[in-house]
């Protein structure tokens, strides 16, 4: 198993179907002597590559087993929309990314509380093939306004017939939600569905220590939800 980490910074991202076809390329392909120089060879050939296409500085691990690594997620304060909100009720009628949908609750205007929601609703459809991407999607945001989880949740599904790349619909949820509660403090993340081989992880935030530490550092994996 590969983890590669691309900085957010990079004006240039690596386009998924691409990767699996150059990863597949070194099937049967001998690399050194032994199984740790043919590892060591393919985290240097891979990251090798990587920087040199995107002209910035990846990270990229193997791994060979689970044991060797802890699989971590976001942790548990993240409550599921489908828990504080009543779904069979909402009339879910807009499928185009209808940041209108977005509401905000009524509170005093020093609230300055941090909101953690995720929800497994997402669905976005692939810009080349058109085929589903399911994933979860977990939004942090600190002072600002207070999105009501329902509002989040008719947000959340309106991307069902939007064809972007994960990137793409990670930074314009990132967007519509910043407009719209003007938060001091803002992450969004998606896991997306595991497809070809590949999951993809963007993530997005206001603040780099938003972003939990098992998404970058090579020791850990990151743990797979129930939806991927």
């Amino acid at each position: 198993m590969l983890k590669i980490v691309c900085p957010s910074d990079s004006e240039y991202h690596v386009e998924s179907k691409s990767i699996k076809l150059y990863l597949n390329s070194l099937n049967m392909t001998r690399i050194g002597d032994n199984a740790a120089d043919c590892i060591t060879g393919i985290e240097s050939r891979v990251k090798r590559d990587l920087d040199s296409l995107l002209e910035t500085n990846t990270i990229v691990s193997f791994y060979t087993s689970e044991e060797e690594t802890e699989a971590l997620t976001f942790p548990g304060t993240f409550l599921d929309i489908a828990e504080i909100a009543d779904l069979d009720q909402i009339d879910f009628t807009a499928f185009q990314s209808d940041s209108s949908q977005l509401e905000a609750e009524e509170v005093d205007d020093d609230f300055n509380m941090t909101v953690r929601l995720k929800s497994n609703l997402l669905r976005s459809n692939c810009r080349v093939t058109n085929q589903p991407d399911w994933g979860d999607v977990f939004i942090r945001l600190k002072g600002g306004k207070i999105p009501t989880p329902e509002s989040i949740a008719k947000y959340i599904v309106s991307h069902r017939t939007v064809s972007h790349f994960h990137e793409e619909v990670v930074e314009m949820m990132f967007k519509h939600l910043n407009d719209a509660f003007e938060p001091e403090e803002l992450m969004v993340c998606a896991l997306y569905t595991r497809r070809g081989g590949l999951d993809i992880n963007p993530i997005r935030a206001t603040h780099s220590h938003l972003i939990p530490d098992f998404f970058t550092n090579p020791a850990y994996r990151i743990a797979k939800t129930l939806r991927q």
